[in-house]
């Protein structure tokens, strides 16, 4: 497979007998993809790293008389689920797409060109490669009449070749000398390729989210911790190894004792994962203090409510990775997904 950018259509980036590919992309711009045998019949793309009106215009190699079927859709990762899906529509020129939402498409039977608008529609939070309300892609499949070569590149260029802009404009070396506010980095940012890290998923489900089939659980490196009687898991990993070291599950009217097993029977230095399907059994002045040297923020004894998931860190001070989700009832679950540097 052969991917061109309009403006570079002398350098392509090529992949080799590889399922998946996720090249890097310079937003606001167009591309081709072509393969060295038959076009593949079904293919998947997602936005990866993609904010809210974030796209690149593709154009996909496929031979004249292909016909398609192409679905827009939003998927909850874990666990998984369909949560939206929508046909795109076919237009009849390359201007629709380009002055579309990403719900289009178009095949240029000249060129054997499949273009797409691929847009995403939901911003990320934080460092994480879906949206907040999952992760968009769109399907196309196609129906192809002939096993030929699906490779367009003599018809696209140089048809499609542009001349190279600047999407975002570069600084003058002169106006960075007269206005460097908030240059750099605000610590050293330090490269260790020996660090390691534990992959961790904590997710709290209520009991309406119970209701449609969604669970509660704990997921560290892989192995899954359940949550099945509808109360708080709390479970701590080592900062230094990433194993667990404690799991307990609390119920309700049990906050005095979750208070007292992160303080007194958690170790220092250590991860803290909370999953809790109703929050309002968080209430407890211990419980809530036990949580904010954690690392919790905002704890309010009088409005917390809902489902509740938390990484929380037991030590003398708080990384950057720690985090908190709380949903109102109904709204979850409430999600967490990170990979966190081991100290060791």
């Amino acid at each position: 497979m052969s991917m061109y950018r309009d403006e570079y259509p002398d350098t392509p980036v090529i992949l080799k007998k590889a399922t998946y590919f996720m090249p890097v992309v310079m937003l606001d711009k167009s591309y081709t993809v072509h393969w060295d045998g038959q076009a593949p019949e079904q293919l998947t793309i997602y936005p990866i790293n993609f904010d809210s009106g974030d796209w690149v215009r593709v154009g996909f190699c496929y031979p004249p008389g292909t016909t398609f079927q192409v679905t827009y859709q939003l998927e909850r990762r874990v666990p998984s689920a369909i949560m939206h899906e929508e046909d795109v529509s076919s237009v009849s020129s390359l201007t629709e797409i380009d002055g579309g939402n990403g719900r289009l498409f178009y095949f240029e039977e000249s060129t054997g060109l499949l273009f797409l608008k691929v847009r995403a529609n939901y911003d990320r939070e934080g460092h994480n490669y879906c949206s907040h309300m999952g992760c968009e892609r769109i399907i196309i499949t196609a129906t192809m009449t002939s096993d030929s070569v699906s490779d367009c590149t003599a018809a696209a260029y140089p048809k499609y070749s542009l001349t190279p802009t600047e999407t975002v404009p570069m600084p003058s070396f002169q106006s960075m000398v007269s206005d460097c506010t908030g240059c750099g980095a605000p610590e050293p940012i330090v490269f260790d390729e020996g660090k390691t890290f534990v992959e961790v998923t904590v997710v709290s489900a209520g009991s309406q989210e119970m209701q449609q089939g969604l669970g509660s659980f704990i997921q560290i490196d892989g192995v899954q911790f359940d949550n099945h009687h509808h109360s708080n898991l709390v479970i701590s990993v080592d900062a230094l190894s990433g194993s667990v070291t404690h799991e307990m599950a609390f119920h309700s009217g049990a906050e005095l004792a979750m208070a007292t097993f992160i303080r007194h029977f958690i170790p220092q230095n250590s991860i803290v994962l909370v999953a809790a399907a109703d929050a309002s059994n968080l209430h407890g002045q211990e419980c809530l203090s036990a949580l904010k040297e954690i690392g919790a923020q905002g704890l309010d004894n009088t409005d917390l409510s809902g489902t509740f998931a938390m990484v929380g860190f037991k030590g003398t001070f708080w990384p950057s990775w720690v985090q908190q989700v709380n949903l109102p009832s109904g709204q979850g679950p409430a999600q967490i997904y990170t990979n966190i540097p081991l100290m060791g």
